[in-house]
């Protein structure tokens, strides 16, 4: 079985145990550096309030969690690297670069332009960034990326972004590390799954991240049958332009079960418990909701999940079997025993 990267060594599959499979250390905006008025929180301060955080989702029961944060987006491997430590939390850390709106820097905007205009590819030499985060590390943390993450917004796929999910298939292709992916407002999804399996990925190792933001039941049932996991990773975002009621996105997973199973969809919050400069500005109109919170999944989704009809199996795919079989490259619909990573927990 294949190994996992994460901050401190190598794990296997089996050993992930309860998985949040989208949550944020810190968070930045590119050219949140420069915002000298309002930096931030200081290295020491940031590493308290999320050794408290991560602290208080291991004692929750949770034992991993995936930081998606990609290299353009405020992401910080040693301040990982620390949390790991204090707290004993298994954190797998991402390389990747975000969607172009938002952050894709100029750096490797220009990479991509100059390629185009004179008729080559970047996506090798972009690609090549990938690889070394995953074999080599980050930087000098000595922490090695255990998952690539790629982005888009809304409307449609930009050339640039094209440029940076070729490159995520080429590293995945070469290192056997999984693809997850961020939508916007669960739009594109389909798009993406099919730009990355059209360049040799396979659809059980990919993510098609914040498709709770979809309330289109038909868009969901096109990315289960087409092989990967449906990303409800967005729990607590209820309102502005990224929400979407919990109460929507309950009733649109427990269609999806009734559709199929529970057997594609893994969880999360996407909480960040730290932003680096001030807070991105999406997130204002929901940050201090009660909702807004790492444990949201934890202590109030999933009883409501439990009174909607679904099962401590059900429970326990989202949160340990599916994330152990998307690691394991595993299809996502083998008949596997639901409670075999219950049992494991245990």
């Amino acid at each position: 079985m294949r190994e996992i990267n994460v901050v401190g060594g190598r794990i296997s599959p089996d050993q992930l145990g309860r998985t949040m499979m989208h949550e944020h250390l810190v968070v930045g905006l590119p050219g949140w550096e420069l915002d000298v008025a309002h930096p931030g929180p200081t290295f020491r301060d940031a590493l308290a309030v999320c050794v408290d955080r991560i602290s208080e989702l291991k004692d929750a029961g949770v034992r991993s969690f995936v930081d998606p944060c990609p290299t353009d987006l405020g992401r910080d491997a040693k301040l990982a690297g620390e949390v790991a430590a204090r707290t004993g939390m298994q954190i797998v850390l991402a390389t990747g670069l975000f969607c172009e709106l938002h952050a894709g820097g100029a750096y490797w905007r220009a990479k991509v332009a100059a390629a185009a205009a004179a008729g080559q590819d970047a996506a090798p030499y972009i690609a090549e960034l990938f690889v070394k985060e995953i074999e080599e590390g980050i930087g000098d943390s000595g922490v090695r990326a255990g998952i690539i993450k790629v982005a888009t917004d809304v409307g449609q796929v930009t050339p640039y972004e094209r440029a940076i999910f070729k490159a995520a298939a080429i590293a995945s292709q070469a290192t056997g590390v999984p693809i997850t992916t961020h939508t916007q407002q669960g739009e594109l999804g389909l798009e993406q799954q099919a730009i990355l399996t059209g360049h040799g990925v396979p659809a059980c190792q990919l993510v098609i991240g914040h498709s709770d933001g979809s309330p289109d039941h038909h868009y969901h049932l096109g990315v289960i049958d087409g092989g990967s996991y449906l990303g409800f990773d967005r729990w607590g975002y209820q309102t502005g332009r990224y929400g979407r009621p919990d109460e929507d996105k309950i009733a649109s997973l427990m269609q999806i079960v009734r559709a199929r199973d529970a057997r594609q969809v893994v969880v999360a919050c996407d909480h960040v418990c730290c932003y680096r400069g001030s807070a991105w500005p999406p997130v204002d109109s929901v940050k201090d909701d009660e909702s807004y919170n790492i444990l949201h999944f934890v202590r109030n989704i999933a009883p409501r999940l439990k009174a909607a009809g679904l099962s401590q199996a059900d429970l326990d795919l989202l949160t340990i079997e599916n994330p152990r079989r998307y690691f394991s490259a595993s299809a996502p619909g083998a008949q596997e025993n639901a409670n075999e990573g219950a049992a494991a927990e245990a």
